[in-house]
């Protein structure tokens, strides 16, 4: 039978809608509902290959703040749902796990909300993730630079950060 034809860019990606993670849901969430709304009002996203302009669809999932729950998530929006592309999950705590996933089915992952640390970006983790995200280890080396440029007008430093692989590089 013939191909069907493309009708729609589906963009796959889970988010913490419960779970641990959860209050930072709207901060991943919103964002991309925003985008999808404003690309698809101006009519979607042109694609060489067909020679037209395609609006796009968000698939996702609730993955508990979980990591085997994003495991499955990922498996399923791509080998059920088909997806053209995929987002990160919400951190680098969540995103890790899932990056064997992406490679296995050559995937393209366009990682928006998680960054590697340096050694697991010189160990390599194939070709098919995208950081958008600076390492955390360069922020806060940038941020000391910042501080220390301006110590004579601040007397206190303070940092607050969750138990987690990306804010814990970044300290």
């Amino acid at each position: 039978p013939a191909p069907e034809e493309k009708s729609v860019i589906k963009i796959g990606f889970s988010a913490p809608l419960s779970g641990i993670f959860a209050a930072a849901a709207p901060s991943m969430l919103n964002p991309y509902i925003l985008w999808s709304e404003q690309v698809n009002e101006k009519g979607g996203i042109y694609v060489k290959d067909i020679d037209k302009t395609l609006p796009v669809k968000l698939v996702y999932y609730d993955d508990r703040s979980s990591p085997e729950e994003v495991i499955k998530a990922y498996e399923r929006l791509i080998t059920v749902d088909k997806v053209d592309i995929l987002f990160s999950p919400y951190t680098t705590t969540l995103t890790m796990p899932m990056v064997p996933v992406v490679n296995k089915y050559r995937m393209p992952l366009v990682a928006t909300t998680a960054s590697p640390t340096r050694q697991q970006r010189d160990e390599g983790l194939g070709n098919y993730v995208f950081w958008t995200w600076p390492l955390a280890t360069d922020i806060g080396r940038d941020l000391v630079g910042l501080l220390s440029a301006h110590k004579d007008d601040i007397s206190t430093v303070a940092m607050l950060h969750v138990n987690d692989v990306y804010p814990l590089d970044f300290a």
